[in-house]
């Protein structure tokens, strides 16, 4: 197994890149013991790092990526209300970055308007994810 995948049979958190691909979850998954496996219907991530193009994420933030009874997954955080869903784990994580961002323009400007509500989500959203620089 390639060292720099965490090993889910230790804890139920592992550190992963934002950008973590479906295979790098199904390696992640496939970590875990079988007994494990068989009844896994959710796991535990964190996020730190690169996102979505552009932005990046300050501090880890764990997701939750949960089975839905249809078999697609869905990627939340209790943080914020933003989910993502995809047909794979990994799609899912992104997913649910690209809504984190979208979410974070969204709040962004109605903190511009004034809005009291959005300038407070707007200070909690900066403790977690940021635009990078342009290149």
């Amino acid at each position: 197994m390639n060292s720099a995948l965490p090993d889910l049979t230790s804890n139920s958190y592992g550190y992963v890149p934002a950008t973590a691909s479906a295979t790098l979850f199904r390696q992640l998954l496939a970590s875990a013991h079988t007994n494990q496996r068989r009844h896994l219907q959710e796991v535990n991530v964190t996020l730190f790092g690169p996102v979505v193009r552009g932005w990046t994420i300050n501090r880890p933030l764990a997701v939750m990526v949960e089975r839905d009874t249809d078999g697609s997954y869905v990627a939340s955080s209790d943080e914020f209300l933003v989910h993502g869903d995809g047909d794979v784990a990994g799609a899912a994580v992104r997913d649910f970055a690209q809504c984190l961002t979208e979410y974070y323009e969204m709040v962004e400007a109605g903190a511009a308007e004034g809005n009291e509500f959005d300038k407070a989500e707007l200070a909690r959203l900066r403790e977690v994810i940021a635009r990078l620089p342009p290149r």
